[in-house]
């Protein structure tokens, strides 16, 4: 290259400005070049391009090179050079082929390039965050699942295995909701430290949001293995924070999915962890559960049925049934307690299939709702027709009972059937009294003004506080079946029997007994002077025209086959 070439390429003020040969060689460098790289022209004169560059990007600045020579067109490329002291620079590089040149045989290039260093930096450093969880510091969502889809290629390259794990904490939201936001976040930052503590140093560790965490773990040793790591995550877990000069606890449910058996793409992987983590959680928490093919048809059978569930809302598959509560002397029927049943067209689903999956889906609510209409219709109707019941006893889910709009939704049943409020009975187990006490005796006392009335379901099998049937405005309560039915071979369930008549006997209260199978069950029931009996003795639950016929005649009618036209519907 003659001098006023390159004077004319200085002119253009680059901070790299080289002419080489084919092989890269350096013919000409510019004094610019010399600063910029710090190396003496001397040195510069005997080496090629490729000693310049970071040795991980030679094969980059060797491609770049060949596609120049083979188009014949300006290439461009964002590649890092070697500085003499220190790190590298990194330039937005442009290699041409040189014009003019005297030997065609022998192509030659011209090099320039501009310090893009301050920008890549900056551009990573962006990256960086954008792939980091701002609260823990730890990878986010995106990372994690760039790394694993690193790690399965890796993985198929080299057969090794790697498990993901999900971890959700065990009563974070109370704590969150309790104490606040800034001590739940300080919370999280604690857990992440203890988390990573148990890792090995090649191993991923994520929070996917809120406190869900994710844990991709690499290949173990021959003295590990996939249960122990868990074991030792749920073990850590279970000892006290201190966070806010608090002592705080949480333990963790955690689901796990090994690649390569359980899933060839991280989105499986994640899916069948997930999916394991949540049967962790319904087994008790705090323990960790291998994914199985298994938990994959539950939920898979769980979902077909609230797709069906959805479908029997709108077509009128649901209908109430109703069981006679009877004088336990004279057997004259006086009340009725309301039942739910789904006549789902591959046959009648119990109420244990499909009301705690309401209850999970949010359902419950909308089915609860409709419940209440009916039960206050249909008290309204037999009214009508001459049937007089002292009242109908509705079961209320502790999901439903939750529900802001609840207190509202009973009270517009009652007011549109025009019933009095008195003959409507909620049924509410000991579990829902004790979730949230104030606000249970807001919506009890208020309800209770309007005048519905409450009863205690399955009494004796839950907490048993007695003070709440002092706090809470409770009428009645209902003795569950399980000390019924062993009533004549168990002297203790007997003597609890007797003790809740007596206690109900003291506090003014009206008691059922539920389950009355036999002769000799009645007979001990009514020596101890209970007033109130439900059960098959009497009769099973019973569609509303059959229900009437019981109460005329005393005889249960066997329901016929009933099409889906003859059923309340919900919408």
């Amino acid at each position: 290259m003659n001098d006023d070439r390159l004077a004319d390429i200085v002119a253009q003020n680059a901070a790299f400005v080289v002419h080489v040969d084919a092989s890269g060689q350096l013919l000409a460098t510019a004094e610019c070049t010399v600063a910029l790289l710090g190396y003496p022209a001397a040195y510069l004169a005997q080496v090629s391009l490729r000693d310049l560059v970071m040795p991980e990007h030679v094969a980059e600045l060797d491609d770049l090179m060949a596609l120049a020579a083979s188009s014949g067109t300006l290439q461009k490329a964002v590649i890092p050079f070697l500085r003499a002291e220190d790190g590298c620079y990194w330039l937005d590089l442009s290699v041409r082929p040189a014009q003019n040149s005297g030997d065609k045989s022998e192509p030659r290039f011209d090099v320039f390039g501009y310090d893009v260093t301050s920008w890549v930096r900056k551009e990573r450093q962006l990256r960086d965050e954008s792939r980091r969880d701002p609260l823990t510091g730890m990878s986010n969502r995106a990372h994690l699942r760039e790394w694993m889809i690193e790690s399965i290629d890796n993985g198929v390259a080299s057969g090794k295995a790697f498990a993901v794990m999900m971890l959700d904490l065990d009563g974070f939201k109370r704590i969150n909701d309790s104490l606040g936001h800034d001590i739940g976040d300080a919370l999280l930052r604690a857990v992440g430290k203890r988390l990573k503590a148990q890792l090995h140093e090649n191993d991923v560790f994520a929070r996917l949001g809120a406190d869900e965490f994710v844990l991709v773990a690499g290949p173990l040793d021959e003295t590990d293995t996939w249960d122990r790591l868990a074991a030792r995550i749920v073990a850590a877990m279970q000892r006290p924070f201190s966070v806010g000069g608090q002592q705080l606890r949480v333990t963790v449910s955690i689901g796990i999915a090994l690649y390569p058996e359980d899933g060839l793409k991280s989105s499986q992987l994640l899916k069948h962890a997930d999916l394991a983590m949540y049967s962790a959680k319904d087994r008790g928490k705090n323990q960790f559960v291998f994914y199985s093919s298994d938990l994959e048809k539950v939920k898979a059978e769980a979902f077909s049925l609230e797709q069906d569930m959805l479908s029997g809302i709108r077509t009128g598959e649901f209908e109430l049934h109703y069981q006679p509560i009877v004088d336990a002397r004279t057997r004259e029927v006086l009340a009725a307690e309301a039942l739910m049943r789904w006549n789902h067209p591959d046959g009648q689903r119990p109420p244990t299939a499909f009301i705690p999956l309401a209850e999970d889906n949010g359902l419950i609510n909308l089915l609860g709702s409709w419940a209440l209409r009916m039960v206050c219709a249909q008290l309204a109707r037999w009214d009508a027709c001459g049937i007089s019941l002292a009242y109908v006893g509705v079961n209320v889910s502790p999901v439903q009972f939750q529900n802001p709009a609840f207190s509202q939704s009973v009270m517009s049943a009652v007011r549109e059937s025009g019933i009095d409020p008195g003959r409507l009975v909620l049924e509410i187990t000991e579990g829902t009294l004790i979730k949230n006490p104030e606000q249970t005796e807001a919506i009890l006392s208020r309800l209770h003004a309007f005048g519905v009335r409450f009863a205690i379901d399955d009494f004796g099998t839950g907490y048993s506080n007695l003070s709440y049937l002092r706090r809470f405005p409770i009428s009645e309560i209902k003795i569950d079946r399980s000390f019924v039915s062993d009533i004549l071979e168990s002297g203790h369930d007997r003597a609890i029997v007797s003790a809740m008549l007596s206690l109900a006997r003291e506090l003014d209260l009206s008691v059922v007994a539920e389950g009355v199978e036999t002769e000799d069950q009645l007979a001990i029931l009514i020596e101890r002077e209970c007033q109130y009996i439900q059960g098959w003795l009497f009769s099973k639950a019973l569609p509303p025209e059959d229900f009437e016929h019981f109460v005329a005649t005393q005889v249960v009618v066997s329901p016929k086959g009933r099409g889906r036209g003859s059923l309340f519907r919900i919408f």
